[in-house]
């Protein structure tokens, strides 16, 4: 029941952000990664990249700490030896990026990869891999 609540609360909250609008402010990205990162600080195979200035951009803090916490849940699950999540700053835009040494994907399955309810390898179950909604 608990699953089916949490699962049905996570559905109403993707249909209301479809149709309001973000309250959007200057958040940190380097905090942010680091506070993600921080929530992983037991999985050795983990490196934070952090650049020494701060990256502010306007945003949902608790939706980017969502993405990113999502994205790195992903990267622990799935990974061999490594994972890396890194914050750099080119050309005036602040990338985040998410890398481990888990399966490869098809460029399919990349063009789906942030489309709600998508799993890139269909013989997944709730048990071993979620809805791909968290």
């Amino acid at each position: 029941m608990d699953e089916l609540q949490q699962t049905s609360e996570q559905i109403l909250e993707l249909s209301r952000m479809d149709r309001d609008t973000l309250s959007v402010y200057p958040v940190s990205l380097n905090e942010i990664l680091a506070q993600c990162g921080a929530d992983y600080e037991t999985t050795p195979a983990l490196a934070i990249r952090l650049p020494e200035q701060d990256i502010l951009t306007p945003g949902d803090s608790g939706l980017l700490r969502r993405v990113l916490g999502n994205l790195l849940d992903n990267a622990v699950q799935y990974h061999q030896s490594y994972i890396q999540a890194s914050l750099t700053l080119t050309e005036q835009r602040a990338v985040i990026c998410v890398e481990n040494d888990g399966a490869d994907l098809t460029p399919d399955d990349l063009a789906q990869l942030f489309q709600p309810f998508y799993r890139a390898d269909s013989s997944r179950s709730r048990r071993s891999g979620g809805l791909g909604i968290d």
